[in-house]
């Protein structure tokens, strides 16, 4: 018996194709030609066959396509088809024949060319620390803190860092496109290509969190004392205590917004908070510490999860009412004096590189600013004992 076709000569091999996908029984087949083959894969036998009408537009060599089971026929799909000499595959973009991956090669030498004399830094002025106002030079400190390389020359991609910057996204985007627009942060000429959006405008258009950055910052300081007097801030004064309250009360609202995300999907529920979330967050932050307000907004998600198995209301319903039923909760412990009891941070939820600095290094409050409702008078208080 055979093991395998190679003893057909080229008419014979052709009837047998054709009578094993006209429908003839496999097993009869074997029989007549006296094969030892399993019956399911008598087709993997079957040499590919050509099709020269479609060409390999790198050796203009005719394409071929592997025979599939009688299941499929003798049919094949623009997928299917490869070069019977380079192996390149028809229309794959994730071909990976020698030409192919050369062409690949060639286009992104092009394309790390282009990047770098696009983000070249040789014509762009940079610009002085004390400059900046209190919120950037906080934003830069919390950056340059987390994510500046062992060299001091560039600023690590956020995307590939195990960095935690801020405690919810909208809020880390912004702290890096006002650093963008006033040009503290430039992007790397040595950025990687992927980090780049691929599109006819390329590469204007890139991602926040993938590229590297460049420290567009001077002073008459050498590199080395610039970066400690960045991540050790001396900034902060009564002149500016307004705006350290903000930006207390903008910290405490993502955090607060944190909280409520990551508790809400605990339930299984989405949500996706809004201007009335935040609006409602702010007005209990008022009274109540960040801490107070996990507190708070443990029970309304209790409650909702409650409601949603009572009630048999949709979901998205139980999930609306949560943050009214923290409005409701927060009013009714104002009117009734209730202490409430404040939580510990969560594990999964550590502190946020902007919120540690932030806390520890410019208004050195430490917890105070995740255990007390953000105020004026502690900041006031807090500066004329540092005094």
């Amino acid at each position: 018996m055979y093991k395998d076709l190679s003893h057909l000569n080229e008419e014979e091999l052709d009837i047998l194709i054709e009578k094993y996908y006209s429908g003839y029984n496999v097993k009869k087949i074997l029989e007549e030609y006296n094969l030892d083959i399993k019956s399911s894969k008598l087709y993997t036998y079957f040499p590919a066959k050509v099709v020269p009408e479609y060409k390999c537009r790198h050796c203009n060599s005719n394409m071929i396509y592997n025979r599939k089971s009688k299941m499929y026929g003798d049919n094949y799909n623009i997928q299917d088809l490869f070069c019977q000499n380079c192996g390149h595959k028809y229309e794959d973009k994730y071909c990976q024949c020698y030409y192919c991956q050369q062409e690949k090669i060639k286009i992104l030498n092009y394309k790390r060319e282009i990047i770098k004399k696009t983000y070249s830094t040789e014509n762009i002025d940079s610009i002085n620390f004390n400059n900046l106002n209190f919120f950037n030079k906080v934003y830069l400190g919390s950056i340059v803190r987390a994510l500046i390389s062992e060299d001091l020359s560039y600023i690590k991609d956020l995307n590939s860092s195990n960095i935690k910057l801020s405690p919810y996204d909208k809020l880390t985007f912004r702290m890096y496109r006002e650093l963008i627009k006033i040009q503290a942060l430039v992007v790397s000429p040595f950025s990687d290509v992927s980090s780049f959006k691929d599109c006819e405008e390329f590469p204007s258009i890139y991602y926040i969190d993938q590229v590297m950055y460049i420290l567009n910052i001077n002073d008459d300081l050498n590199l080395d004392n610039l970066i400690k007097k960045i991540i050790n801030p001396d900034y902060y004064n009564l002149e500016n205590i307004n705006d350290a309250y903000n930006l207390w009360k903008d910290i405490a609202i993502n955090e607060c917004i944190e909280y409520l995300i990551y508790q809400i999907k605990q339930i299984n529920f989405e949500f996706n908070p809004a201007d009335k979330t935040y609006n409602i967050i702010e007005l209990m932050l008022e009274n109540f510490s960040v801490s107070q307000i996990y507190n708070i907004i443990d029970k309304s998600v209790k409650n909702a999860s409650k409601f949603y198995l009572e009630k048999k209301v949709s979901k998205q319903h139980a999930a609306n009412s949560i943050i009214g039923g923290c409005e409701r909760y927060a009013n009714r412990a104002i009117v009734e004096k209730w202490d409430l009891t404040r939580y510990r941070r969560n594990y999964d939820l550590p502190q946020s590189e902007i919120s540690e600095f932030f806390f520890n290094k410019v208004i050195k409050i430490g917890n105070l600013g995740f255990d007390i409702s953000p105020n004026t008078e502690l900041l006031k208080t807090k500066f004329h004992n540092n005094d």
